[in-house]
């Protein structure tokens, strides 16, 4: 039998009396709904986790979130075997201009930096972009306030019959943040903004979720590069689950 003993922020875990690891639970500031969990075992047994989270869950009745490399099979199965499911992969990719694989097409690119009217419509525009693509895993919780002091200071935007139709928040070599108003429009402005970025740095580097099709297909422009990738696991089921 699986024994939880809480501290704070961290529950202790025992098996027959024997201490196994603990967990660390803590919140997001700006992402609240989800507690992401850090896990210290000092062995994993896949056996306990289902019982183990299940407990969890009545403890705190609160959807639970972890990010793990996703070469970390163990602990992968550690939490799928518990109930948690997969909602998201991110990648980490650095690249060079030699790995680039699109057709090299050019836009009318304009930039706007901090305190600038254009500025503020992108910084609107990307904050309702953001909120859509992390609903349906935990969901934006702060204000818009919060979020624009995430944003780098340079905007690099499209404008089509007066209207912006594509941006990106840059930093140094960084892609911070991206948006398009449609994949039919994206092509030519992720051509012209590789390559500017390219003429800049001999690398860049953007962060990448699966469920943010912008990235996705900046990352699938990039045929040869280096990345990492991380997974992150949800658990939902109620304190009610399995009843």
């Amino acid at each position: 039998m699986v024994e939880l003993t809480q501290n704070d922020c961290h529950i202790s875990v025992s098996m027959e009396g024997e201490y196994i690891g603990s967990i660390h639970l803590y919140e997001n500031p700006y992402h609240k709904r989800n507690l992401y969990i850090d896990l210290d075992f000092k062995r994993l047994d896949s056996a306990i986790s289902a019982e183990l989270f299940y407990k969890m869950a009545r403890i705190k009745n609160r959807p639970f979130q972890a990010m793990v490399s996703s070469k970390d099979v163990s602990i992968v199965d550690f939490l799928t075997s518990g109930g948690f499911v997969l909602a998201r992969r991110s990648f980490d990719v650095t690249a060079s201009g030699d790995s680039y694989m699109g057709t090299n097409m050019t836009a009318d690119l304009h930039h706007a930096h901090f305190g600038e009217s254009k500025y503020d419509i992108c910084c609107n525009i990307m904050y309702e972009r953001y909120i859509k693509t992390h609903q349906a895993i935990n969901p934006w919780t702060a204000s818009l306030k919060d979020f624009l002091t995430k944003l780098p200071g340079e905007v690099i935007y499209e404008m089509q019959n007066g209207r912006i139709v594509n941006l990106a928040f840059v930093e140094e070599n960084e892609i911070a943040y991206c948006y398009s108003y449609g994949e039919e429009l994206f092509d030519r402005f992720a051509s012209a903004l590789l390559s500017l970025l390219f003429s800049r740095h001999d690398l860049i580097y953007f962060e990448c979720d699966d469920c943010d099709w912008v990235f996705m297909k900046l990352r699938g422009m990039l045929g040869s590069h280096c990345e990492e990738s991380f997974d992150t696991y949800i658990y939902k089921k109620s304190a009610d689950a399995g009843n």
